[in-house]
């Protein structure tokens, strides 16, 4: 509070896998007013925009399917929009994207709570 009183321009910076959206209501419940922001980058907003635009030249040379490292008991990450295939081992991917470490998003975006070491 007192930086934002003082005039100060604040931005969160987070290394959530999560995407942006949805961060500063998530720091109201711990006495943060969302208003004292001026913005928030998280790294799976710069991961989501990096797929969606594919403008750097290691994005554009992934391919299209991806092993999908996620969560399971936050809920899964989507790939919505980003034109992706989700596959069930590595030996079928072009690139392991990994948002979180306790599910594999199988084929058609399950989200199942498959064994990482498995895949």
């Amino acid at each position: 509070r007192p930086l934002h009183e003082a005039g100060a321009r604040l931005f969160v910076i987070s290394n959530s896998s999560r995407r942006s959206g949805n961060t500063l209501q998530k720091l109201e419940p711990m006495g943060f007013d969302p208003s004292w922001f001026s913005g928030v980058m998280t790294s799976g907003e710069i991961t989501h925009q990096q797929l969606l635009t594919r403008a750097d030249p290691a994005f554009k040379a992934m391919g299209t399917r991806c092993l999908h490292f996620t969560w399971s008991g936050r809920g899964a990450i989507p790939l919505d929009g980003l034109g992706l295939t989700t596959v069930a081992t590595a030996a079928e991917a072009d690139f392991v994207l990994c948002h979180g470490t306790e599910a594999v998003n199988g084929p058609g975006g399950g989200g199942d709570d498959a064994d990482a070491d498995a895949a």
